[in-house]
């Protein structure tokens, strides 16, 4: 379907894609297709584009969430496939209001598209919700898809995917809709000694901090759904 690496790359970014949003059973397929990332050791690949989920019937929700990333040999490139949800009165950028992948380093920074659907990463299996729980589809979203090289140094390196995305099973609109937001440390706030063999880090919800997630997310309260441990590049599974 596609190499996985070629070296000799000048650039670190995406090209010769293009955004697919289809239905697929009763599945909806948004992914970039045929990209080739170009990634450069010290520059990772963040590839957004915008996807107008509108002609998705009304209402519609979703409980089941899993990577579209073909061919399989190369899913260890991948770092996480995200979906931003936009507010009803947000307007696609003019310049990639096509589907055009565009760079958007670590996340997209349209102000009204800041709350994540949800993000696969690596390591990740298929998401399922509660039992007759679903997210709401939104009507506009990006997907970001960060692409990265598989050591610190050596040459820049393709990526070449006929499919780089992901595949949401829609269910009734009668379920008891969700919305998706993360808690956790930000970034710079964790720090593993090197080589340490075990190291045990703790992390506190302050309730200071919930009570600023609801009022942004403008709920008055959550259930915890899952819990996942994410390293990003700062380690890797024993």
């Amino acid at each position: 379907m596609g190499r996985s690496a070629i070296a000799l790359v000048a650039c670190a970014c995406a090209r010769a894609a293009t955004l697919e949003v289809r239905l697929e059973g009763g599945h909806l397929v948004v992914a970039h297709k045929d990209a080739v990332y170009e990634v450069a050791p010290s520059h990772d690949v963040y590839s957004c584009s915008w996807a107008d989920l509108s002609s998705i019937k009304g209402g519609a929700t979703i409980d089941q969430i899993e990577r579209a990333i073909e061919p399989a040999s190369v899913l260890s490139f991948y770092h996480h496939i995200s979906l931003y949800m936009c507010n009803s009165d947000v307007r696609p950028d003019r310049a990639h209001a096509a589907g055009e992948p565009f760079d958007c380093l670590v996340r997209p920074t349209f102000s009204g598209c800041e709350r994540q659907l949800f993000t696969w990463g690596a390591g990740m299996e298929r998401f399922e919700m509660p039992p007759g729980t679903g997210f709401i589809l939104p009507r506009l979203a990006i997907l970001q898809v960060h692409v990265k090289h598989p050591s610190l140094d050596g040459e820049p390196i393709e990526v070449a995917a006929s499919l780089s995305g992901l595949r949401l099973r829609l269910s009734a609109p009668d379920v008891k809709p969700f919305q998706y937001f993360q808690l956790g440390p930000h970034f710079g706030m964790l720090s593993v000694p090197p080589r340490a063999p075990r190291y045990k880090v703790g992390a506190v919800c302050a309730e200071s901090c919930i009570r600023q997630a609801l009022r942004q997310a403008k709920v008055e309260f959550f259930e915890v759904i899952a819990i996942r441990q994410h390293m990003h590049l700062l380690g890797s599974a024993a």
